[in-house]
């Protein structure tokens, strides 16, 4: 009986290290496509306004008049204005999301590089520590719980939250301790 209970972990593992891999792959594919769609986005905002200036300079040489003051009364200077203000706005929250994305990015690469790994598991229905407190489980020492989800609400760990079966527990450590760390969470 204990073989089958072994095969049985094992396959279980084996199973949900594929499933994390497809998962992750997929997530970086949604991400690099994102990456690209905002790329091609910006591209085309900071096209918009090359050519909005451009029209804007061609109205304002074909005027001829010298004092611009004059050209803020009239609708189509004012629109093709406001609509460069607005491209501008566009642009530039576009390259705030990309500044934002940059920090990620490298955050990522810096776990990739270190040999610590940021990994999540779902506590099995069985598991012995539901119902009872981080702070009261045996966590081993070089793992550090981030984050818990309960259905639809994500937690930042503290010692009184209270573990539920088929919470998703997210945990930083080593990597070459994770199988201890996963061994931790499915032991029953």
């Amino acid at each position: 009986m204990g073989l089958f209970r072994r095969v049985k972990k094992d396959l279980v593992l084996a199973f949900t290290g594929l499933q994390e891999a497809t998962l992750a792959v997929a997530e970086r594919v949604n991400k690099r496509v994102q990456e690209v769609k905002a790329s091609l986005e910006a591209a085309e905002t900071e096209n918009q306004i090359k050519m909005d200036q451009s029209a804007l300079g061609e109205k304002i040489y074909h005027r001829g008049d010298a004092d611009l003051r004059n050209l803020q009364k009239e609708s189509d200077f004012n629109a093709l204005f406001n609509k460069i203000q607005e491209g501008q706005k566009k642009l530039k929250a576009l390259e705030d999301q990309d500044a934002l994305k940059d920090l990620f990015v490298d955050f990522e690469r810096l776990m990739v590089q270190s040999d610590w790994v940021i990994q999540s598991v779902i506590v099995p229905k069985d598991f012995l520590g539901i119902g009872r407190a981080l702070k009261e489980l045996a966590i081993p020492s070089n793992m550090r719980i981030i984050l818990v989800k309960k259905k639809n609400q994500l937690l930042i760990a503290h010692d009184d939250l209270m573990i539920g079966g088929r919470d998703q527990i997210t945990f930083i450590g080593p990597r070459n301790t994770m199988s201890e760390f996963m061994d931790f969470w499915n032991k029953n």
